[in-house]
């Protein structure tokens, strides 16, 4: 017979996967994505730190605020690991798959989270994407090198039912 488990000591305590010492949990969910509740996300994150968990976000890096900015500048080194999806450099490529954004507004809300060293910055680019050749890509992949990133991710592109390359 295996031995009871020891109760949390509050409801609060037994919803908090973070305080069990996970390495690592990933949040793509759209309270993240509301930009009203990243703050308070953020801010929950950094006063429960456990001194181990660090919490994977994919994000918008364009549309990062100052005062969001500057709550991760406060979290330990290790807590935050930020994804930004950057896909190509090229304009006319994201206009034909339908995603906005500024790639240098972008490049500069990225240099200012990876700035401090505390945070960890992933950046992606995807291969084979509309209107992006050999030179394109290659145009795409040394702006984002030139950014910096910890991790620099190339993918391929992957045509998924019901999405606008279909």
């Amino acid at each position: 017979r295996a031995a009871p488990r020891p109760r949390p000591r509050d409801a609060a305590s037994a919803r908090s996967p973070h305080r069990r010492c996970a390495e690592q949990l990933r949040n793509v969910t759209e309270p993240w994505q509301n930009r009203g509740r990243r703050a308070s996300v953020l801010s929950h994150l950094i006063a429960h730190d456990n001194g181990v968990t660090n919490f994977h976000f994919e994000i918008e890096a364009e549309i990062l605020a100052d005062s969001t900015l500057a709550l991760i500048r406060s979290a330990r080194e290790g807590l935050f690991q930020f994804e930004a999806g950057v896909q190509s450099a090229n304009p006319q490529t994201l206009r034909a798959i339908r995603r906005g954004g500024n790639v240098e507004r972008l490049l500069q809300r990225a240099a200012l989270l990876r700035e401090p060293g505390n945070a960890h910055l992933h950046m992606d680019l995807i291969a084979g994407l509309p209107l992006e050749g050999y030179e394109s890509f290659a145009r795409s992949f040394d702006t984002v090198y030139r950014a910096n990133p910890h991790m620099l991710q190339l993918g391929f592109l992957k045509v998924l039912h019901g999405s606008v390359l279909e």
